[in-house]
């Protein structure tokens, strides 16, 4: 993995609330929250970062409250060497296709399984060729080397594992 900047939190803020919006649980509010919120890059107006905060706080508080106050976020490359220290978060519906063990390779031995995380992420790798996919993905660790944890981008994570590395 090689640095490329520092990132202020309100970017980490945004990319992860957009990478998100779709998803059915905004499905209520997405309609009253106007579209320039959601895909501005302007970080300068104080007000709207903490409504992009507060939003997806809604959904992901379990994964950014626990976050320490002082975390530094960068802009990094990321290498193949670096997914053997890389995981998915932990969950029961993530159990079955990686054998339990939440790392990225044996998802990608079991994109043939007849399962929800199967079918998206082969869709998501037949359309990474088409450049519309955001490859962004936010990772947290406790040092440059450390074990990495995805924290949004699950899918789009080993679709492009699977694609780019493998």
């Amino acid at each position: 993995m090689r640095i490329k900047s520092r990132v202020p939190f309100d970017v980490v803020i945004q990319a992860w609330l957009r990478a998100e919006w779709s998803l059915s649980n905004f499905d209520t509010i997405r309609d009253k929250v106007p579209e320039q919120l959601i895909n501005s890059e302007n970080f300068d107006n104080q007000q709207d970062n903490q409504s992009r905060l507060n939003i997806l706080r809604a959904l992901r508080s379990p994964m950014i409250d626990p976050l320490p106050s002082d975390t530094e976020w960068y802009s990094a490359s990321y290498d193949k060497e670096d997914i053997q220290r890389t995981f998915i978060v932990p969950s029961e519906d993530w159990g079955t296709i990686s054998h339990k063990n939440y790392h990225p390779s044996p998802v990608m031995n079991n994109l043939h399984f007849d399962d929800g995380h199967a079918k998206k992420i082969n869709s998501i790798k037949t359309s990474l060729s088409q450049k519309t996919i955001d490859r962004r993905l936010i990772l947290v660790g406790t040092a440059i080397n450390s074990l990495l944890t995805i924290i949004e981008g699950n899918h789009r994570a080993v679709a492009i594992f699977k694609m780019i590395f493998i």
